[in-house]
């Protein structure tokens, strides 16, 4: 037996302020670790802090929960998996930290998610389908691989697996890895350039998903 780790945050930013007053919810961001320090989490989020659109794959670090002397509150659940869904996990996720480059953040979908609905576009995900994705995999709670995610669901499974909920800087374990480069601002215009880049990617994955789920469906009909 092995254990997982989850990690909801109410991040110290407008874009998270707006998050939690839409889901009318405490957190609004949620992250996977292997390691009880986590020491390395893993989740879809910003690039950077001055680049609000410019998401995708990210490797965090407790740096993002700290802004102008703000410190998050945090829950952090610890999940208890078999070794073989722990090794599934751990290769799923070393797979797309090979290949984070091709990975952007899903903001179609984060759009709907308010409607309780998800817009599956390949190589993108939003932080609570990503983390969703993988307690699916996991075998969680019932939980389905692909299929839509709230936060407070989340949240209300993994409850009674908490082991502390608090500000971030108090975290017995807190990690202080410095190779996160979210605080490091991005000039502006390559901000705005790989911005749109990464729609531009997102929407091209989304335009061919529909174009072979539609082309799948009129050959079935012939």
């Amino acid at each position: 037996m092995k254990y997982i780790y989850i990690l909801f945050s109410a991040t110290p930013y407008r874009t998270g302020s707006f998050i939690r007053h839409m889901l009318n919810n405490r957190y609004n961001h949620v992250a996977l670790s292997f390691d009880e320090d986590l020491s390395d989490m893993y989740t879809f989020s910003r690039h950077h802090a001055n680049t609000p659109f410019f998401g995708g794959f990210v490797r965090e670090s407790f740096c993002r929960y700290e802004w102008k002397g703000d410190f998050s509150d945090i829950k952090v659940c610890r999940l208890a998996i078999s070794d073989k869904k722990y090794d599934i996990l751990k290769k799923y996720v070393q797979k797309m930290l090979g290949e984070s480059e091709k990975y952007v953040y899903n903001y179609y979908s984060a759009a709907v998610t308010p409607l309780h609905q998800r817009i599956r576009i390949r190589n993108a995900y939003t932080c609570v389908e990503f983390v969703g994705d993988l307690l699916g995999l996991a075998g969680f709670q019932n939980i389905e691989f692909g299929g839509f995610h709230s936060l407070q669901n989340l949240e209300k499974k993994c409850n009674p697996y908490m082991i502390f909920e608090g500000s971030s800087n108090a975290y017995p374990a807190a990690n202080v890895w410095t190779g996160d480069d979210f605080q490091t601002k991005m000039p502006v215009s390559t901000g705005l350039a790989a911005t749109a880049v990464a729609f531009g990617r997102l929407t091209k994955y989304g335009v061919q998903d529909a174009y072979s789920f539609v082309s799948d469906k009129l050959r079935a009909l012939i």
